[in-house]
């Protein structure tokens, strides 16, 4: 396969969703993340930060899109493992002993979620 071309947010929107079926087909095998979306689509994790100056917006949303799926997986997602892909999804250094995650939930439905 050779590398993605990605210059608009309607590709990188495709891509994106293209990524995160494969995931969930892989029978937990996968988690979604920064690093094997970069792989899938053979670019580099610099040419994948390249997007926060190219596509922003589209960037952004990638960035949720991979903490909301390691978030919401099958795979063990306790606290140390969300507070490591968030940032490293973020572009920071993973595995941080500072990481600080701050999560307050007052309900049974995600609408209170702060």
């Amino acid at each position: 396969m050779k590398k993605m071309k990605i210059k608009t947010e309607k590709k990188l929107f495709a891509l994106l969703d293209s990524y995160t079926d494969y995931c969930r087909e892989s029978d937990g095998r996968r988690v979604v993340s920064a690093a094997g979306f970069c792989r899938f689509c053979k670019i580099t994790r610099g040419e994948f930060l390249a997007l926060s100056k190219t596509l922003p917006r589209g960037f952004d949303i990638a960035q949720s899109v991979f903490l909301d799926e390691a978030i919401n997986s099958k795979i063990s997602n306790n606290a140390a493992v969300i507070g490591w892909l968030s940032s490293y999804n973020s572009g920071e250094s993973g595995g941080r002993d500072d990481a600080q995650i701050n999560v307050i939930y007052d309900g049974e439905n995600g609408d209170d979620w702060q």
